[in-house]
């Protein structure tokens, strides 16, 4: 449902609120009586223009197994999805070529790179009730296993969003390693690796048909936001590839060329930045992981700036499991991310 003009001849904020939900919960309610009705009659022979629509989308679903009756117990709505999915587009455009060339270096598929839109959608600051924080939603333990998250320097590698990538890659890759498929792969992303090892290796490895994230399969061992998280990822590839005809021409930002610089002594980002001709606000936007720019970085430290040139596979090479990053968190190596 598309809400634009209304908001916009709404008088103020609170009316806008009250109609636009009267009117989802008309809709709701016409969807769920046309569900009832074909379930008495699957057949109708003047249907209306809901249960044509119905009708035409059940015809598409040749395995389907469930009928019009579980349709409307289940049937959801959710609001503002669009106007998010348009803001996390306009917000990755800048960091997704970099971000791409990660995934690759890294070796896997850099359509996965998406996947960050379906975990905060692309908010920069996103920080869960449960603490998961950056663009990818990692928490505390299983941030540390990947990058770096020291208080005395006042960084959080977390909140780059393409350190935070680098360790995303690496948590997929071995996700893969361990299921066997991507859509298992993915889904861990959001479930953690264990409850998945529970199906049975012929399952996993039939996985690709999507069977397994059947709710009534073996009891319902997936939750309802774990079955549709590969969905979810499935939907934003889908609405990226076909974003003029859903979102209209929405103006995209040039996207600067980002390489990284290892630093060779302890330095401010302050300093930084007037080294390298870049402005505090541009620094601060490709390095949200350094928090305090006054305070040293230590030796070794990457930071992104402007530009061309970088040894990227060794930067990823430094940003990885270490043998005492995991020994610190060898209890949560199967962990879920969030």
């Amino acid at each position: 449902m598309d809400f634009r003009e209304l908001y916009k001849k709404s008088r103020n904020r609170i009316a806008y609120e009250i109609v636009s939900k009267a009117r989802a919960k008309a809709k709701m309610r016409a969807y769920r009586d046309a569900l009832a009705r074909l379930r008495r009659n699957p057949k109708p022979k003047r249907p209306t223009e809901i249960e044509k629509t119905i009708l035409a989308a059940h015809a598409r679903l040749a395995n389907h197994k469930h009928g019009f009756y579980d349709m409307a117990r289940n049937l959801r709505s959710q609001t503002g999805q669009r106007d998010n999915v348009v803001k996390g587009l306009l917000a990755a455009e800048t960091f997704f070529p970099k971000m791409e060339s990660i995934f690759k270096e890294v070796g896997i598929p850099p359509e996965l790179t998406r996947l960050a839109l379906v975990e905060s959608s692309f908010n920069l600051s996103a920080i869960s009730k449960v603490g998961a924080s950056g663009v990818w939603q990692f928490m505390y333990k299983s941030g540390l296993e990947y990058m770096t998250i020291d208080p005395r320097h006042s960084v959080d590698e977390r909140l780059s969003p393409l350190k935070s990538t680098v360790a995303a890659a690496r948590l997929l890759k071995r996700n893969y390693k361990t299921l066997g498929t991507w859509p298992l792969a993915i889904t861990a992303y959001n479930h953690g690796v264990r409850g998945l090892l529970r199906f049975s290796p012929q399952d996993r490895k039939n996985s690709n048909d999507g069977k397994i994230f059947d709710g009534c399969r073996k009891g319902q061992r997936l939750g309802f936001a774990s079955r549709s998280y590969y969905a979810e990822f499935l939907a934003l590839l889908h609405a990226e590839t076909y974003r003029e005809l859903f979102y209209g021409n929405s103006p995209l930002p040039i996207a600067p060329p980002v390489a990284f610089h290892r630093m060779t002594k302890p330095k401010s980002g302050l300093k930084l930045s007037l080294e390298h001709g870049v402005s505090l606000r541009e620094f601060q936007f490709f390095n949200p992981d350094v928090r305090n720019l006054q305070k040293p970085l230590p030796a070794g430290f990457y930071v992104a700036l402007p530009g061309h040139k970088d040894d990227m596979s060794a930067m990823i090479d430094t940003i990885a499991p270490t043998a005492s990053r995991l020994r610190r968190v060898r209890e949560v190596s199967l962990a879920q991310p969030r």
